[in-house]
């Protein structure tokens, strides 16, 4: 799944409630909650929560194309391991 978003930012400041909006497979739009941004091995990684349901994280390839972004979703569980891995270090 690959979603474009326009306004996707690379940092998320401490305190600071980050809103994107993201397009799903019917054409609804659905709001997000940027949980945190990370890098590993150079490819960028942003981890979204719905906003209307939060229990669960979504973890997304973040894919720069100049002024724009496309948020590829991850599927590989080694992968996503790797990611939640490394976010809990940071907490």
């Amino acid at each position: 799944m690959k979603e474009k978003n326009d306004s996707f930012h690379e940092t998320v400041e401490d305190n600071e409630v980050e809103i994107v909006t993201l397009e799903d497979d019917e054409g609804n739009a659905v709001d997000f909650v940027v949980i945190a941004t990370l890098k590993l091995d150079d490819t960028e990684y942003a981890l979204l929560a719905e906003k209307k349901n939060p229990a669960e994280i979504m973890v997304f390839r973040v894919e720069d194309y100049g002024d724009d972004f496309v948020l590829e979703g991850v599927d590989n569980e080694e992968e996503l391991d790797q990611v939640m891995l490394a976010y809990a270090e940071l907490q």
